[in-house]
């Protein structure tokens, strides 16, 4: 669903949408990622889930013991889980009235929160698939897609809906407060608003708008400037046609942005600033079979990344090293605010 959406919207209208992002007086003028030069990282093969090239795997998460779960956009209401010790893949949770999940987010309680990207809603389920909560994601009257979240240190929720088209950039950021009952809007403005990540101190939130800009933009949520009660971006960090669309997005220990570029089997390390530090590649070894990389999770407590990807070999999980840790999530919170040791592997 979200690789058709894509490739259907894509080039229509992109120039003109572009310009008027530029006219924007609200909006930055986006910086284009600049990819020469920059070291290059191979992805390899950790688990193929499935040989379906219709596939769409999305939204890994790890839990508390250690074990992955993860979703299929195309694969109806299901979750799956896979236990790390012997990679056995089960399915947790099946739901066909809640189907198209795009997204998992793990409470620190060990509830799994998941984006019903074809439902619309939020559905919440204990770590073992029973049906917990479902959460009407409607701002005032109209009815939200969420595609993606994270959890703040507090519990709150930020989540993307993913909306509009290359000509009306309708998608928007909505935070969903630690209770699930209130839902408050910061933009409705991001075109087809997509991956959502946090930096390490929570103040600045990071949001791929994928089809209308191709950009990550930034968003302070202490200091930003508002408009019309709606903040802003202070930055938007601009990729070219050749690199992909941006997707889902995670950070590490150090505030750097991973971002899953769709279409194009890759993932591009940033700074802050929007520099390139370098582009986490599917070998062509797999001779394109898992372009669609969507999104990462990092292995709690070290710089293991792990890409769920998928295309014409169907879908598959794999893994990579990262320069730095990822950053600790608010599913594996410690007591007292102690932030989890990094086991580091390979040279940094």
């Amino acid at each position: 669903m979200k690789a058709d959406n894509i490739l259907r919207t894509a080039t229509a209208g992109a120039f003109a949408v572009l310009i008027c992002f530029l006219l924007t007086a609200s909006a930055p003028v986006p910086t284009n990622v600049d990819m020469n030069n920059v070291p290059t990282i191979s992805a390899t093969l950790w688990l193929q889930v499935n040989d379906n090239p219709q596939t769409a795997l999305e939204g890994p998460a790890f839990d508390r013991n250690g074990d992955l779960y993860f979703v299929d956009v195309e694969g109806g209401g299901k979750v799956f889980k896979i236990r790390m010790s012997d990679k056995t893949i089960s399915t947790i949770y099946n739901d066909p009235r809640h189907s198209g999940f795009a997204s998992v987010k793990i409470h620190k309680d060990g509830r799994l929160f998941l984006c019903g990207f074809q439902g619309g809603d939020i559905v919440v389920v204990s770590p073992g698939g029973k049906l917990l909560q479902t959460i009407r994601t409607v701002y005032q009257g109209h009815q939200l897609i969420p595609d993606d979240m994270i959890f703040d240190r507090y519990g709150n929720i930020y989540f993307t809906s993913y909306e509009g088209d290359p000509k009306k950039p309708a998608g928007g950021i909505y935070r969903l407060t630690a209770q699930t009952d209130t839902i408050e809007r910061l933009s409705d403005r991001v075109g087809n608003a997509n991956g959502v990540s946090l930096s390490p101190d929570g103040k600045i939130l990071w949001v791929a708008e994928t089809l209308a800009t191709r950009t990550v933009q930034k968003f302070d949520l202490e200091n930003g400037e508002k408009v019309d009660g709606q903040i802003i971006p202070s930055c938007a960090y601009r990729f070219v046609p050749h690199q992909g669309w941006p997707d889902s997005n995670a950070v590490d220990a150090e505030g750097n942005i991973y971002q899953a570029m769709a279409e194009t089997g890759r993932v591009i390390v940033m700074s802050t600033q929007g520099k390139a530090l370098a582009k986490i590649l599917i070998p062509p070894e797999y001779g394109g079979g898992y372009h669609r990389t969507y999104n990462l999770a990092f292995q709690p407590g070290t710089n293991i990344g792990y890409i769920t990807a998928s295309g014409k070999k169907g879908g598959a999980i794999l893994t990579f090293k990262a320069p730095a840790c990822g950053l600790p999530l608010f599913s594996h919170e410690q007591a007292g605010g102690k932030a989890m040791k990094c086991r580091f592997s390979g040279p940094k």
